[in-house]
């Protein structure tokens, strides 16, 4: 691995660099300010302690919404050409390691080169390893979410959020932020939809009064389950209940 060219970047809010692309693969480290990018035709946001993945060759453009500072590496045989894409670095260390081969950039004194390849070798490393701990917590969100199904299920919708994010061991917040971003809906909702599937289930077996089903699958208040189950089937529990006996 050798590190080609190193530089600081200060684009003023508004201007937009053009699409672009260079000879050598580059990570640009962004230290301060918000705007976004364009990678290979895919738009990201930028914000601080966002970093990207540049191949040779790929085009790539930024625009600025704020004044936007940045650090620009471009490395020869670094091995990150599969990290392509824009990547948030929560520890803040691949910025560390920027500023800090920036800082070592002019010095002649014994020991210079070694540091800078030191330090270059630290973003190469901590860009790996930011990357494949993203792509292993999305893993691991992907069992959670698959429990926290079951487990909804398996209760019937017969369990609250609180509930729910004890079984799985997380917080609350955290169960909430993995429906949002995995199913664009809240647990909330995922519950009372089972809570419904319960209820048109029990309806079609033609057995125990509307207000007993209500209460069986966790709506005390009768009208109000009549009017989440109308609002969830577009008709009443009274009418899906004739419709099935029916066979309609």
């Amino acid at each position: 691995m050798t590190f080609r060219s190193l530089r600081k970047v200060n684009a003023v809010r508004g201007r937009h660099v053009v699409p672009h692309t260079h000879d050598l693969l580059e990570v640009v480290i962004y230290v301060r300010g918000n705007g976004g990018t364009v990678i290979a035709g895919k738009h990201y946001p930028v914000r601080e302690n966002d970093f990207t993945v540049i191949p040779a060759g790929i085009a790539h453009d930024q625009t600025n919404d704020t004044d936007l500072v940045s650090i620009c590496v471009e490395f020869r045989d670094s091995g990150l050409e599969r990290f392509t894409g824009l990547w948030h670095d929560t520890s803040g260390l691949i910025r560390l390691a920027g500023e800090h081969l920036l800082a070592e950039k002019k010095l002649t004194d014994k020991g210079a080169d070694d540091l800078r390849t030191g330090y270059a070798y630290e973003i190469i490393g901590h860009v790996k390893r930011t990357v494949e701990g993203t792509a292993s917590d999305r893993r691991d969100d992907g069992v959670l979410l698959q429990r926290s199904l079951a487990v909804v299920s398996n209760h019937n919708g017969m369990i609250s959020v609180r509930e729910l994010a004890q079984q799985l061991e997380m917080p609350e917040r955290r169960l909430r932020d993995l429906y949002r971003s995995r199913m664009k809906t809240s647990p909330m909702r995922h519950i009372i939809n089972q809570r419904l599937e319960h209820a048109r289930a029990m309806l079609c077996a033609k057995s125990g009064s509307i207000e007993s089903i209500a209460a069986a699958c966790g709506f005390e208040d009768v009208a109000y389950f009549t009017r989440i189950f109308k609002r969830y089937t577009n008709v009443t529990p009274a009418l899906f209940r004739a419709r099935a006996k029916a066979g309609r």
